[in-house]
């Protein structure tokens, strides 16, 4: 809380105790417009392996890897569940990046990027799933 104090044209004078918020600077703020990956999955789930090629595209990303970094989550049974997406690189600075889906499984993760050392805002609700697990042998 912060003490102002305010005259009027007649000179009476009020105190009165207001809560200072402090912004960042907008214009510094990295915001993600878009998140792709390319899944050779035929639904467009991410495959159990990772590997996939996945694009990050917005403003205010920066311009180096080493401080760029994707990740989904999700909650099961109260549990949170986390994955890292790995080998980020600059395709343009500032506005795109690519990265490579790791391993995981099941569905509704939730997309989150940090860049510039801060969260980045999400232009839309961004998530992304991994497809079933398939048998490929039997012995």
């Amino acid at each position: 809380m912060v003490e102002v104090e305010a005259k009027d044209r007649f000179g009476a004078v009020a105190v009165q105790d207001v809560r200072l918020i402090v912004a960042a600077n907008a214009t510094n703020i990295p915001i993600v417009r878009e998140f792709n990956c390319n899944s050779t999955e035929a639904t467009g789930g991410l495959p159990t392996a990772g590997g996939s090629p996945c694009a990050v595209r917005g403003t205010g990303l920066g311009s180096t890897a080493t401080d760029f970094r994707v990740w989904g989550t999700r909650t099961v049974r109260g549990t949170e569940q986390r994955v890292d997406f790995e080998s980020c690189v600059v395709v343009v600075a500032n506005t795109e990046f690519r990265c490579t889906s790791p391993e995981g499984f099941g569905s509704g993760f939730q997309v989150g990027v940090w860049a510039q050392g801060q969260n980045a805002l999400l232009g839309s609700e961004m998530t992304f799933f991994y497809e079933s697990p398939k048998v490929l042998s039997v012995s």
